[in-house]
């Protein structure tokens, strides 16, 4: 339950000038979960996941745009 409000209010204290907000694979499991745990609530109801799909494939996507410079 700490994670949760922790990761909640790490989320509402972001900044939207930032592009990506930088999360820790913890907190990245715990987001994928829940977001699963929605996209079964929407099935069960009969409603389209179309959008929360997309999202779990963001949060899933590794950080491709960071640049290594040695």
């Amino acid at each position: 339950m700490e994670e949760t409000k922790a990761l909640l209010k790490k989320v509402s204290e972001y900044d939207l000038a930032q592009k990506r907000l930088q999360i820790t694979a913890g907190e990245q499991r715990q987001i994928r979960k829940a977001l699963n745990r929605l996209r079964s609530k929407y099935l069960a109801a009969g409603r389209y996941s179309d959008g929360i799909d997309k999202v779990i494939i963001q949060v899933a996507k590794p950080n491709t745009s960071r640049h290594m410079f040695w």
